[in-house]
């Protein structure tokens, strides 16, 4: 429950620019060979955190399942994650070479907050080439999962759990709390403070025996009123009260206090001050509905269930609040420490009416959850005591509630004085408090933590693969048919001047550079960019790129050193006060109409903050410099680079391709590392030759839709490429598209093939040219 660490890691943070890093020189790599991971799997964003402690790598590499398999919030095993790992590692892949001492000292810690992760683990069959050594046991075993099973889904085998030196399981909020505390302390410099976790439901009572016992102090236990909840505090004798048999209860609300007592070691030590478990009617296999939980991050996702048809669409929540008309009547009342309980009114969130949009009824329910949701920073104030300080840590995933975190961080009545969001308050940071927790136990008391905590000072969320030009190249060169491409290859300056103007004349552009975001914001690595300044930007974007729903708004990234002239923060001091895009802020009155695009309904932004003395973030800096260099704005629309509908952002550079390529030239240019491309303007003519771009099948299918009482069917024809899979079933013309692409084959005209189907040629010129865009076809040359 509560730990110091002290331990040395042999490494930094990977930055793409600065790959021997000022650490590596300052302090020599120690002779270590270790390896930590930390895992979130089986549930929601299954997630891994490789603290890669080897001699000369010094990495911290940390990615979600979905940017491989490409599902948004893609749960299930790990292994996809762990291939992906071994193969930016090929020297670990080789398990002949895999003997001591290259052989990897590997500790794992994991949770799913379903239920036991050993209740579905098996133990895993490992190579018997390899020695009897405990050690080789627990890597050989991870190869053997991780490269055979190719993630299935089918194949329940653990990728990490080793019968010789089997994972350790931590709780789910513990796992956030190490997350945001950690960051807090080496990466923010707080050395005390209070640290909120909050989210729709994590482990159940049972599960959370374990930490339970851990409580120096033993706890009181109280029921609250009708069941609602049990709430948890320091001291007592630990005694149970009588649980009615109906009702199952899980986490819902944690407090802890965190402390830090040395300015070199890697110190940090977590106490509980509250924790309350919220009951549920419905058993935990039941899904993701959250539909009975009397939490405050379920009463959230119940209203995104019901009216965008996912548990997990809270932004959409967030982003058309503020549209709506207040209501009297609650939707959730009560307090998490009192014994009421909190309730939440399952009745008042009533389903999505059928065969219509958004209503101004469902308006008024996503606003009176939301506007009860703010009143959760009179949580984290009920918790907070002057030993604790006057530092407030969010995280769970209440916490990308980026309104009431702006709300926190400007309420000058609150006494927290410092905010602190990490970027990760999803389930994703999970795994990184897991790897944390691991470091501790690990490494606690021993000198290896000086050198871990210089890794997490210089921390930044960009922990993906970085992806170098051979990838690139590859990906240019499946693609060549359809783009042009300029190579800005030791002209930074040239690239960033080029971006920038295009953007400051009207342009969409993405922008892909370096290793990805961990989390969900794109903080300037995996981004479309747009201007500001034009109001015309968020329809266009909304409705031509990232085809969504009108009401969702943009972001800003803005040069930090400008923040408070443009936005309502006072503290010149604090001027990076949003640097992973986590709160929202009021434009001052007098920027609001100088950029419409970036301004929601309410004259709030939901700004990230650029520092241009980062690594992570000194080319992006660099390129709104220059954009208010040229407009005298300091700060540019931006976006997820993600373009095809229900998908995660991109993550390598052939999923970058297929994404711009999917929305051009309504998306004008991709600047991916040194290279700037557009898409290549084809234009059809009766001599021009086309061929299909590989393997593809055909469906028929029938559609039905309906609305306001009418429902009726469409035939569809759809085609699937091969190795186009992310595209899934493309459209196509329901009457020549199957056929054109049959006859298409590299040696027949346009015309031709009209005269074959006995077709007029300007119909098959028409859909030559729309299988084109699509990449269905290319021409031949």
């Amino acid at each position: 429950m509560s730990g110091e660490i002290d331990g040395e890691i042999d490494g930094a943070n990977d930055k793409e620019s600065a790959p021997d890093s000022a650490l590596d020189r300052a302090h020599p790599p120690a002779e270590t060979n270790d390896v930590i991971f930390g895992v979130n799997k089986y549930s929601h964003d299954t997630t891994l955190c490789v603290f890669d402690l080897r001699k000369g790598k010094n990495k911290i590499w940390m990615t979600s399942k979905e940017r491989f398999s490409r599902h948004k919030h893609d749960g299930g095993s790990l292994s996809i994650c762990t291939s992906s790992w071994l193969q930016s590692n090929p020297e670990l892949t080789s398990l002949s070479s895999l003997s001591p001492p290259t052989l990897p000292n590997v500790t794992c810690y994991h949770n799913n907050h379903h239920f036991p992760i050993s209740t579905i683990d098996q133990p895993s069959i490992y190579d018997p080439r390899l020695t009897e050594d405990k050690n080789a046991v627990l890597w050989g075993s991870m190869l053997s999962t991780t490269l055979s099973t190719n993630d299935d889904e089918d194949d329940l085998s653990s990728d990490l759990n080793i019968p010789s030196k089997s994972p350790s399981t931590i709780g789910h909020h513990l796992s956030h709390a190490f997350s945001g505390a950690s960051l807090a302390v080496f990466n923010n410099g707080m050395n005390k403070g209070v640290v909120s976790v909050m989210d729709g439901m994590g482990d159940t009572w049972d599960m959370g025996k374990d930490e339970r016992d851990e409580w120096e102090e033993g706890f009181t236990a109280v029921l609250q009123d009708d069941g609602r909840g049990i709430i948890l505090t320091p001291g007592g004798n630990s005694s149970i009260p009588s649980l009615p048999p109906h009702l199952t209860f899980r986490e819902s609300e944690s407090f802890y206090t965190f402390t830090s007592t040395s300015s070199t070691q890697l110190s940090l030590t977590l106490k509980p001050i509250l924790k309350r478990y919220a009951s549920t009617y419905s058993p935990f296999t039941a899904g993701h509905g959250f539909e009975n939980i009397n939490s405050l991050g379920a009463g959230y996702s119940r209203v995104s269930s019901h009216v965008f048809k996912h548990w997990n669409s809270c932004g959409k929540v967030m982003g058309v609040s503020p549209y709506a008309k207040t209501r009297k009547g609650w939707v959730v009342r009560g307090s998490v420490v009192g014994m009421r309980g909190v309730e939440v009114n399952t009745k008042r969130l009533g389903g999505r009416p059928k065969g219509f949009d958004v209503s101004d009824r469902e308006l008024d329910t996503n606003t009176m959850v939301f506007e009860t949701l703010s009143h959760i920073r009179h949580l984290a104030t009920s918790t907070h005591g002057p030993e604790y300080g006057d530092n407030v840590v969010l995280t769970g995933g209440v916490a990308l509630n980026s309104v009431t975190n702006g709300l926190l961080k400007t309420d000058p009545s609150s006494p927290f004085s410092n905010v602190y969001i990490p970027p990760f308050t999803g389930d994703e940071g999970v795994a990184f408090g897991a790897a944390v927790k691991a470091a501790i136990d690990e490494y606690g008391g021993e000198e290896k933590g000086k050198r871990l905590r210089e890794v997490l000072e210089v921390f930044e969320p960009f922990t993906g693969t970085v992806y170098g030009e051979e990838e690139i190249l590859e990906a240019l060169e499946e693609f060549e048919g359809f783009i042009n491409v300029d190579n800005f290859t030791g002209l930074s300056d040239d690239l960033v001047t080029f971006a920038a103007s295009r953007i400051a004349s009207g342009s969409v552009i993405a922008w892909y550079q370096g290793g990805s975001e961990v989390g969900p914001r794109a903080l300037g690595h995996r981004s479309i960019l747009g201007d500001p300044r034009d109001g015309r930007m968020v329809e266009f974007i909304n409705k031509k790129i990232k085809v969504r729903e009108n009401f969702r708004p943009f972001a800003p990234s803005v040069l930090k050193e400008y923040v408070s002239e443009w936005f309502e923060w006072d503290d010149v001091s604090d001027q990076d006060v949003s640097p992973y895009m986590s709160l929202t802020l009021q434009a001052r009155p007098d920027k609001v109409l100088k950029i419409p695009a970036v301004i929601h309904v309410d004259g709030s932004s939901r700004i990230q903050s650029v520092d241009g003395t980062k690594p992570g973030t000194r080319l992006y800096h660099k390129l709104i410099s220059k954009f208010r260099e040229i407009t005298g704005v300091p700060m540019v629309l931006n976006t997820s680079f993600n373009t095809i509908k229900g998908e995660p952002i991109v993550e390598k550079p052939r999923g970058a391709l297929v994404s711009f390529l999917t929305r051009a030239p309504e998306l004008r240019w991709l600047v991916i590392g040194d290279y700037v491309i557009e898409r290549r303007r084809c234009v059809v003519g009766r001599e021009d030759i086309f061929q299909v771009k590989g393997g593809f099948s055909i469906t028929t299918r029938e559609r039905f839709w309906g609305g306001k009482g009418d429902m009726g069917a469409v035939e569809e024809v759809t085609v699937r490429m091969q190795g186009l899979e992310e595209w899934g079933d493309i459209s196509v013309d329901k009457d020549f598209g199957g056929d054109v692409l049959a006859l298409c084959d590299g040696t027949r005209t346009v015309e031709e093939v009209a005269e074959e189907m006995g077709v007029d040629v300007d119909e098959i010129i028409e859909v030559v040219g729309s299988l084109e865009k699509k990449m269905l076809l290319r021409q031949h040359t």
